[in-house]
């Protein structure tokens, strides 16, 4: 598929290279995106199997062995599994090369595949080399989180499919501003196999991009007759009962709602925090301030589009999955269209600030500083006064001010936005810090580091014309990367390589159900075996009324079990309640008669151990004891436990 771009002839070519970086990074585009790729890769590291990638793994592992997981409640109700090719690919590349490389491997053609596309989009968007720069640097560098309680984010540092789906959706939007439309929609075929959630968020913007922009009126009315006998054919099936358009008829009822809130709130629009509306806030009023920008009217099309798209997205969540609490409204979640918004029109704003500096009106110049100070901030009190500034700026009358005022403001509001930038990635460094204390190379972490030497190298380059730097710093940049991009701890990596090397899996069988007191389901990872809970399974909830019971019911025994001995409240598997005497004796078999086995770095003296797992990678000295629940059982302190239980 041809993606060339046909650039306009550079305005003021007479000008010697030294006074036009658009001629100089257009005669070294190449090195210029091994940079700026390598930067990228600095600033998503691998951590291994963490968040949505943890339950993406899951689901390849049972993909590739089903009998392990039976009693495993994440899939003893169905499976997401069965709506992306994404997992079936995925299995056969770890039955190759294994289960970590696997994971490894395909993150970098992820992210590999993210940048490109980003830079795709950038460079047919803006028809500049400079604007591309510029805005690949600022998608990098900005806050790429969306959604609810910041959970969710644009290149994702974790495996899932939407690694590998919204590239394409980024690639079909790019191609749609060059007005190939069959080649679009023919991407965001591809991609729907994948995840068809996220693509049909980019085929949605296809479709309002078509009606409201059609290259013929006829067009238009072909469109809007598929759309409504595709609603006739949903609606068809719904009442067939045919998955997952089953739960069109479906309301949550309040049981059911009240678990939906607890665990997943994060999916309901009108449960955001205020930091998640400031940052919706922040790419709106950017798109409102780039609406004012002169740009390719293919572009502001698309934009348009990517924008009204989104608008009916939340609105269409709001009503039927927030306030009539519809199942299929709420579990499809067609708000995250938000990621390709996020992406892209942040660092289009910020590119085209940058190419066209010296047209824009100080006003907007101000306006779009403002509200990346607000996406910045997202979490302060202050930033909402700085998006309202911003949106006041964006529709004032252009004001006269005088040459020192305008460069006092500009050097003020440059200050500004880097001590918001500095304060960013230092948050994110203590996020990484907390999430993986044990990471190798945490002084690499802040994001601020790598876009800051790449863009540093850039304007070097460009002033000195030296294209041997630019081309020294980016392989030089290219072996960091590779160097550092793999932060997995050391304990992290012996985890993840444990499978047929530990001393458990001969004992556990197919149909066992094993205790890890871990946030994630660790007998997936370790033994790829069924997990009995964990804090991170609770996404199902939202599809199915059955796991939302069964989960509820697991969680709470689970955690009454702790609670009941001082453990606090919803930390009991967040590493946060260390097991002790208290905790792992013959009463926690008692919660529940599928309890199998008991996996736990504490050694009770006082109970039978059926096997002892000792380890020292990279210097972490540790060991794991196993309990079978069938030996504690028998056990007279157990039947203690029950008559004391009776007697409550």
């Amino acid at each position: 598929m041809n993606m060339s771009v046909d650039v306009p002839p550079v305005l003021g070519t007479q000008a010697s290279l030294s006074q036009n970086p658009e001629q100089f990074l257009q005669a070294n585009a190449k090195p210029v995106f091994v940079l700026l790729l390598a930067a990228w890769f600095c600033c998503h590291p691998w951590f291994g199997f963490w968040h949505d990638g943890m339950l993406y793994l899951g689901q390849t592992l049972h993909h590739i062995s089903p009998a392990n997981f039976a009693r495993d409640p994440f899939f003893m109700f169905g499976s997401q599994d069965s709506y992306t090719l994404f997992t079936g690919v995925y299995a056969l590349l770890i039955n190759a090369i294994g289960m970590a490389p696997a994971g490894a491997l395909l993150m970098v053609l992820a992210q590999t595949a993210w940048f490109s596309a980003l830079y795709y989009f950038f460079r047919v968007a803006t028809q500049s080399h400079v604007s591309t720069v510029v805005a690949c640097l600022a998608a990098t560098v900005l806050p790429a989180g969306y959604g609810g309680l910041g959970i969710f984010s644009y290149a994702e540092p974790f495996l899932t499919a939407r690694s590998v789906t919204e590239p394409l959706v980024l690639v079909a939007l790019g191609l749609l501003v060059q007005e190939r439309r069959i080649a679009s929609f023919v991407v965001l075929l591809l991609a729907a196999p994948l995840h068809p959630l996220i693509a049909f968020s980019g085929l949605s913007v296809w479709f309002v991009h078509l009606v409201v922009f059609p290259p013929v009126p006829k067009v238009r009315w072909l469109l809007l007759g598929l759309a409504l006998a595709s609603m006739f054919a949903v609606t068809a099936l719904a009442f067939a009962q045919v998955k997952p358009f089953g739960t069109l008829l479906q309301t949550y009822d309040a049981k059911w709602w009240s678990l939906v809130e607890a665990f997943n709130r994060q999916v309901m629009i009108t449960r955001w925090s205020r930091a998640d509306l400031v940052r919706l806030g922040s790419v709106l009023t950017l798109f409102l301030a780039c609406s004012k920008i002169t740009m390719d009217p293919r572009t502001r099309r698309v934009m348009t589009s990517l924008m009204g798209a989104t608008v009916v997205s939340m609105a269409v969540s709001v009503v039927f999955g927030d306030w009539l609490r519809n199942v299929f409204a709420l579990s499809i979640q067609i708000w995250r269209i938000l990621s390709p918004l996020q992406a892209l029109i942040p660092g289009l704003a910020v590119g085209l600030l940058i190419r066209q500096r010296r047209t824009i009106p100080g006003n907007l110049q101000a306006a779009i500083a403002l509200a990346v100070i607000s996406l910045l901030m997202q979490s302060q009190p202050i930033s909402f006064i700085y998006l309202l500034i911003a949106e006041v700026l964006i529709y004032a009358p252009v004001l006269k001010i005088g040459q020192p005022v305008r460069k006092l403001l500009l050097v003020c509001l440059t200050l500004a936005v880097l001590l918001a930038l500095f304060n960013d990635a230092l948050q994110a460094s203590e996020f990484i810090l907390r999430q993986f204390p044990d990471s190798p190379f945490q002084w690499a972490y802040p994001h601020l580091l790598a876009t800051g030497v790449a863009a540093l190298v850039l304007v070097l380059a460009i002033r000195l014309q030296s294209t041997y730097l630019l081309l020294g710093v980016a392989a030089l940049s290219v072996v960091t990367a590779g160097v550092i991009w793999d932060r997995r701890s050391a304990l992290e990596a012996f985890y993840e390589n444990a499978q047929g090397q530990n001393p458990f899996e001969q004992f556990i069988g197919p149909n066992d159900n094993v205790y890890w007191n871990a946030f994630r389901p660790m007998p997936w990872l370790v033994f790829s075996h069924s997990s009995y809970v964990s804090g991170m399974v609770a996404a199902p909830i939202l599809f199915n009324r059955a796991y939302a019971g069964e989960y509820a019911q697991r969680y709470t025994l689970v955690e009454a079990h702790y609670m009941a001995r001082d453990c606090a409240g919803f930390q009991f598997m967040g590493g946060q309640c260390d097991d002790n005497a208290r905790t792992i004796n013959a009463g926690f078999c008692a919660i529940d008669s599928r309890l199998r086995w008991i996996v736990s770095a504490f050694r009770n003296e006082s109970l039978p151990v059926t096997s002892t797992w000792r380890f020292n990678p990279g210097g972490h000295q540790g060991q794991f004891y196993l309990y079978d629940c069938t030996q504690l059982r028998k056990l007279p302190a157990y039947q203690q436990f029950i008559s004391d239980q009776a007697r409550q």
